[in-house]
């Protein structure tokens, strides 16, 4: 039988800048969940993907945000919804921390400068009174940020394009694969990289940087807007998820991250790695079954995805496998014509049939079950064609201890991840 090793596909690692690698201690303290009666059950696509569980907070900022604009749902409320704080009275006291925040920046005084000195001013306290902890890639929820003041570059974007907001300071989002900024509007287009309290103040020579310097010119940048941005913090929580091996929780997440922002290619790409490797997971465990089902679902999202096309294969030969090994070669059969039918091309399911018919036959003629034997040489030429060169005679096997007795197709593919 075709020996295919398996292709584990992780997230794009490069994205550190967004990757939620360990959640802190403040995170999991401050992040609520929803209880079982709280959560619906909503289906996100036509593309037979898992359905998309939400809370009953999620489902109001689904449904407020689906034009791309918030009407019912405060931008920071919102961003504390999409960072997993569920409960409305747990929301609330985080928005009193901001208040409590945003009241020592002072933003009335803010207010009185010079149009053009209220963004450096903004900048300046967000990083005194707020991100005064340390840049870290996990610090992806808004209530870790405001408790603690580590951030990363969504949650002080998150801070500074709110704040902006509420002075009226034209910015807009900006985002690219593995981070996101903000960029001042106006008389002067200036990018801002919102994770540097220098920016403003920044050495004369770097100032005339063009774009953010923090990052190389990624030709997928592209403005978004704030509902958007919320999707980045689902994505950073998948990428958590997937780092634990949690694959129904990071798929559940890039699924919301992709129904808020559609355009997301970095979404989309770990939507399919994830499927991928909750896959070779499940292939692992002895779950054939479920893992060509999640196989099955990226593959219909993304036909072309190198890696589900090399696991299928890798898959569906170890569940044949098993199925000899149990002694079930019809089910193997089954299983093998019905992937001949989907991939024509793939030397496994046409190579892999009469691997199991010869298995088949010698099991048979060593149990002494001549019937069974010549009913699965005559399937064998209907399905192989009668110039197949497979008899009875042509296949003499010795007598074998019952152990041999149940040899299986060809040797084990190597399985590493």
């Amino acid at each position: 039988m075709i020996c295919t090793p398996p292709v584990s596909r992780s997230y794009p690692l490069a994205h550190r800048q967004l990757a939620v690698v360990v959640l802190t201690a403040v995170a999991l303290l401050a992040c609520g969940s929803a209880s079982a009666h709280e959560q619906t059950i909503v289906a996100v696509s036509n593309h037979s993907l898992p359905q998309v569980v939400l809370s009953d907070a999620e489902n109001a900022l689904l449904a407020d945000a689906q034009d791309g604009q918030l009407q019912e749902i405060d931008f920071i409320e919102a961003a504390l919804i999409a960072s997993g704080i569920d409960q409305h009275d747990e929301r609330a006291r985080w928005l009193r921390v901001r208040a409590a925040r945003y009241s020592a920046i002072d933003l009335p005084g803010i207010a009185r400068l010079p149009a053009t000195h209220r963004a450096p001013a903004l900048l300046a306290g967000l990083h005194r009174e707020i991100l005064a902890g340390k840049f870290r890639p996990a610090a992806t929820l808004v209530q870790t940020t405001l408790a603690c003041g580590d951030f990363n570059c969504v949650t002080a974007t998150v801070l500074y394009y709110d704040l902006c907001s509420q002075l009226g300071v034209p910015v807009e989002i900006v985002a690219q694969s593995g981070h996101v900024n903000c960029r001042l509007l106006g008389p002067s287009i200036e990018e801002v990289e919102t994770t540097r309290r220098d920016w403003f103040t920044r050495h004369a020579s770097e100032a005339t940087a063009a774009v953010v310097i923090a990052k190389p010119r990624d030709t997928t940048r592209r403005a978004i807007l704030p509902t958007q941005l919320l999707g980045r913090i689902y994505y950073n929580r998948a990428l958590a998820a997937l780092e634990q091996k949690d694959f129904a929780t990071a798929v559940n997440q890039l699924q919301i991250s992709i129904l808020l922002d559609e355009h997301d290619r970095d979404a989309r790409e770990n939507l399919l790695a994830g499927l991928n490797n909750w896959a070779l997971a499940l292939c692992t465990a002895g779950e054939h079954a479920a893992a060509a089902e999640k196989i099955a679902m990226g593959l219909k999202l993304d036909a072309t995805y190198q890696p589900l096309r090399t696991n299928e294969l890798h898959i569906h030969q170890q569940w044949v496998l098993r199925l000899c090994q149990q002694q079930e070669y019809a089910r193997a059969i089954q299983l093998l014509e019905a992937g001949s039918q989907r991939r024509p091309d793939a030397a496994l399911f046409i190579a892999g049939q009469r691997t199991v018919f010869e298995t088949w036959l010698r099991a048979s003629t060593a149990a002494g079950d001549t019937a069974t034997a010549a009913q699965v040489l005559r399937q064998a030429q209907r399905t192989l064609g009668p110039a197949a060169a497979l008899s009875l005679e042509a296949k003499p096997v010795m007598r074998a201890s019952p152990e041999r007795g149940r040899r299986s197709v060809s040797g084990e593919a190597s399985h590493s991840q």
